[in-house]
């Protein structure tokens, strides 16, 4: 006996808007298909939030191809990034362990640039220990002062130091591997670059 509580997703088509491919990856483009959620019932679709409190960390929605569970589109696709500096108006100070409350983190690189104009940009991190992970939304990038600001709430209640990590997910420009996926909450349309063949495993949802 085998008890199955996702949904069947069926009706998988390439993905052809030419909006949607520019936003992805050229390595994903010809490779990533699309599946219209709502046209298989599936309408119920829990919006993408921060957690309330250091360890809140449910992903919420997740799928699954050949039993296994795939990856919600992320960078970097293992790891962490380390943050090189921390900003904001708000000090912290735990026994000498010094940052910042103020949520405003710096990076390096131009990654971040595929993330503007991106709905509900999430960040999974270790903010200022490494046992309290939280995950946040991002409010807004800075590309010229090379700075990322989170939602002010929530936000993580021990605050944010350099040298800590985190990993951005639920981006379809970061769709650019096998096994990963990404929904469109305001479309119920899921994309998906599928590891094997749809043709020789189910996906649920």
């Amino acid at each position: 006996v085998r008890l199955v509580g996702g949904r069947v997703i069926s009706g998988w088509q390439p993905v052809t808007d030419p909006a949607v491919l520019k936003r992805l990856d050229p390595a994903a483009r010809g490779k990533v298909m699309q599946a219209d959620l709502r046209a298989i019932g599936v309408t119920d679709i829990p919006p993408m939030v921060a957690g309330q409190s250091w360890g809140a960390s449910d992903p919420g929605l997740e799928l699954f191809f050949a039993d296994q569970p795939m990856t919600l589109a992320r960078w970097p696709n293992e790891g962490f990034v380390t943050i090189p500096e921390v900003y904001g108006e708000r000090p912290q100070d735990i026994r000498g362990t010094k940052g910042f409350m103020d949520g405003i983190i710096g990076y390096e690189g131009n990654r971040p640039e595929r993330w503007l104009g991106e709905k509900d940009v999430m960040l999974h991190g270790y903010w200022f220990w490494d046992w309290a992970d939280q995950r946040l939304k991002v409010q807004s990038i800075d590309t010229t002062q090379k700075r990322i600001t989170l939602e002010p709430e929530p936000q993580h209640s021990y605050g944010f130091r350099k040298g800590m990590y985190y990993y951005a997910y639920n981006l379809l420009p970061e769709l650019d591997m096998p096994g990963e996926w990404y929904l469109d909450r305001d479309t119920g349309v899921l994309y998906f670059w599928p590891p094997s063949p749809l043709s020789k495993f189910q996906a649920l949802v």
